[in-house]
């Protein structure tokens, strides 16, 4: 059975802001603020921590001497108390900060087999000694089209460079890149596999890792993570420890103000290291402080700042608590959730009020929608009003409301009925067109859209989630609209006012998913 042993152990930052720092056998290395680290900060020590290394155990022991906190996989640490970390395992400094990878090189010590097999061709040879070093007698390398065969040392020093590009390399790759080889290298082995092993380490078997039957429903654990690591995934940062194992339950916190607070008290940490640990318990549920609460809603306590996490719960089908009520089991506080709750919504709700309005006209007319941006208007009137033969104005294609007016003038002259597809959020903008409905003789009714400012916000998000293309209306045009709206009114020379709700319409499964969740917070 062939056998490992360790050639070097390094200290490798994920940053790439230095080189690798070798860790010596047996031998204690300072590490802190030097030009092997290149960190300048004043608040590390020169001599931040003493770190030994057992090549023989594949162990570090690491001790702070520094008067500022370091980190272990972000687990503070405590000043002159010893730790322990394994191959993979990643040291911080300063908690948070300058971040260093304990990394073991290994190779393989042939036995006396796989000298037989080198001999019977089976293997890449490579040049034979007694204790594993190049000796004096060792015969002069022969190169070949397909290998190279170098002296030990040298071999060794190549190996470890190409470990470190490819390990850099790596991390430069997206999660999405990086999963793909992983996969494509899972199906090569599994090509190499008996039929047994083959479905024993197929990522659809019915097992999981301990080999016992998984039954519907139950939680299966995934394989144990080999390193740390930060992951991106569009606006989302995951990071996943060492040895944490993927799995079919969640349990979600909160960190600030449910997990960590300032140790100094203030609201805000005046530093890296001022937080301290609050509460720690095991969990299949959500608890977070951003639940909604109005001011009050205990004596002397302030309203929070949002219901987002309250919100973000219900989208993961969580259930949720506060702190409060999950740590201290107080009675649960009331809360305050948005006017929208796209959960309820039904593509079978009635799309007019009152229920018996007619959309369209079989005689010519005017049609001015007014509305908030992502309140439904454009789709109503090309889905609804344009089939039917109604021209749509909208200044996002003409560019002006001069151009609008004078292509609802020419299109009137040619008896044609007009749907005027902009805001129209104040009386000054629909009077430009009522007045041509006047001079051309035809009523004009105004189609009002009932979604509310949130709800507007939710179905801007959702627009941005599935059409990458579209450009975002920014906060300071909606609350821009909604400060000047003025309500339409009869009195205006409406001769109706229609109210049109939004009945959304999904071809697509997942995106209906994606709508009736909470997308913004508040």
């Amino acid at each position: 059975m062939s056998k490992y042993k360790v050639r070097f152990c390094n200290l490798v930052c994920p940053n790439n802001t230095h080189d690798p720092i070798p860790l010596p056998h047996g031998e204690t290395v300072a590490i802190g603020r030097s030009p092997l680290t290149r960190i300048m900060d004043p608040r590390c020590s020169r001599n931040q921590l003493e770190v030994t290394a057992d090549w023989k155990t594949k162990v570090v022991m690491v001790k702070q001497v520094g008067n500022n906190s370091s980190a272990l996989d972000g687990i503070e640490m405590e000043k002159g108390r010893q730790c322990k970390l394994e191959d993979g395992a990643t040291i911080y400094i300063l908690a948070g900060q300058y971040p260093q990878k304990v990394e073991f090189g290994k190779e393989k010590v042939k036995n006396s087999n796989d000298m037989s097999a080198e001999s019977n061709g089976k293997t890449k040879k490579r040049p034979a000694s007694d204790n594993g070093h190049s000796s004096h007698n060792t015969k002069k390398a022969r190169i070949s089209n397909s290998s190279t065969v170098t002296t030990e040392s040298s071999s060794e020093e190549e190996e470890h460079v190409k470990s470190v590009e490819e390990k850099l390399q790596l991390m430069k790759q997206s999660p999405k890149k990086h999963q793909e080889k992983k996969l494509s290298n899972s199906k090569h082995s599994n090509e190499n596999q008996t039929p047994s092993t083959s479905k024993l380490a197929s990522p659809c078997s019915s097992k999981c890792s301990d080999d016992k039957t998984v039954k519907k429903g139950a939680n299966c654990l995934g394989l144990p993570r080999e390193d740390s690591k930060w992951e991106h995934h569009d606006k989302l940062y995951v990071y996943t420890g060492k040895g944490v194992r993927a799995s079919s339950k969640i349990a979600g916190f909160d960190i600030d103000g449910t997990i960590i607070t300032t140790k100094s008290g203030r609201v805000f940490p005046k530093d890296n290291a001022d937080w301290k640990l609050i509460q720690y318990k095991r969990i299949c549920v959500n608890v977070s402080d951003a639940a909604g609460r109005p001011a009050k809603w205990a004596p002397g306590k302030k309203k929070d700042f949002s219901c987002s996490d309250r919100m973000f719960a219900m989208n993961a089908g969580l259930k949720f608590y506060t702190p409060e009520e999950y740590f201290l089991n107080q009675s649960k506080a009331k809360y305050d959730m948005p006017d929208y709750d796209p959960r309820k919504v039904d593509s079978g709700d009635c799309l007019t009020d009152p229920v018996d309005a007619k959309v369209v006209s079989s005689t010519q007319e005017m049609v001015i929608l007014v509305g908030f941006p992502a309140s439904g208007k454009s789709f109503f009137s090309t889905s609804q009003l344009v089939p039917k033969g109604y021209i749509q104005i909208n200044r996002d294609t003409l560019g002006t409301w001069q151009k609008c007016v004078a292509m609802c003038n020419k299109s009137l002259k040619e008896n044609k009925s007009v749907v005027i597809d902009n805001t129209n959020t104040t009386k000054e903008q629909r009077e430009r067109y009522i007045s041509l409905a006047k001079k051309a003789g035809i009523p004009c009714r105004c189609f009002l859209f009932t979604a509310s400012s949130y709800q507007c916000r939710h179905n801007e998000r959702y627009r941005e989630m599935v059409d990458k293309s579209h450009k975002p209306i920014s906060e300071i045009t909606m609350n821009s609209m909604r400060s000047k709206y003025e309500e339409p009114d009869t009195s205006e020379g409406f001769s109706e006012i229609v109210k049109i709700n939004f009945v959304p319409q999904f071809d697509n499964p997942r995106h209906e998913r994606w709508y009736k969740m909470f997308l913004v917070e508040k």
